[in-house]
């Protein structure tokens, strides 16, 4: 695959996907991983540093900030805004943010380049969980073939995995995953009623209920 000492980034959020990313690497003895957070403006990004912090398995001088937070000033999208998802009409769509993939895909070939990095990690996944069309295997690969050239390699290991087998696999190691953080709405604790919190309860749910088939 890679060499142990290859300079890795793994685009971070102190969620469940891009944490498991994070041990995997660290069980494989990658050493040299450079987990990249990026502040586009969400609400959330306090308490995803911090979570992410909390949970990073390499030194925390490790972790590379990005603050891009004025680039979607005046958008409407949730994802910025408060809302309140008890007595608001909300759905997915209302998180969307056009290009936040791309944009992702930039800021990790940015912090490439400055590292002098040859392969970026995301921790998207493409289910029929996700309607979020720029989380698609096929719109993220074409991204990064126009964006990228063959001097940085793409990798996005969880896109063929449930929810469910991504918590499973954290569990096989020994993810904190209590303290991985998913929530679009609220900025300390999770909401429990958002889309990306609804996603998170029904996978540990299920795997619950199938915890006898592993």
């Amino acid at each position: 695959m890679y060499n142990k000492d290859d300079k890795i980034i793994v685009m971070a959020s102190g969620g469940i996907d891009s944490t498991v990313i994070l041990f995997d690497l660290h069980s494989k003895g990658y050493t040299n991983v450079y987990p990249v957070i990026l502040n586009y403006g969400q609400k959330t990004y306090d308490t995803e540093h911090k979570s992410l912090v909390s949970v990073c398995p390499f030194p925390l001088q490790n972790i590379l900030e990005m603050d891009i937070s004025t680039f979607y000033k005046g958008s409407s999208s949730k994802l910025l805004l408060p809302i309140d998802l008890w007595n608001d009409d909300f759905n997915e769509v209302q998180n969307d943010l056009p290009g936040r993939s791309l944009l992702l895909i930039l800021a990790g070939l940015s912090k490439a380049k400055s590292i002098n990095s040859a392969v970026i990690y995301f921790g998207f996944i493409d289910t029929l969980n996700v309607i979020y069309y720029d989380c698609k295997e096929e719109y993220l690969k074409k991204s990064f073939n126009l964006l990228c050239n063959e001097k940085v390699n793409f990798e996005i290991p969880l896109i063929h995995m449930s929810k469910e087998d991504v918590v499973y696999r954290g569990f096989k190691l020994n993810v904190p995953l209590g303290k991985t953080f998913s929530c679009h709405n609220n900025k300390e604790i999770h909401c429990g009623v958002c889309p990306n919190c609804l996603d998170r309860i029904r996978a540990f749910g299920e795997l619950v209920n199938k915890w006898k088939k592993y």
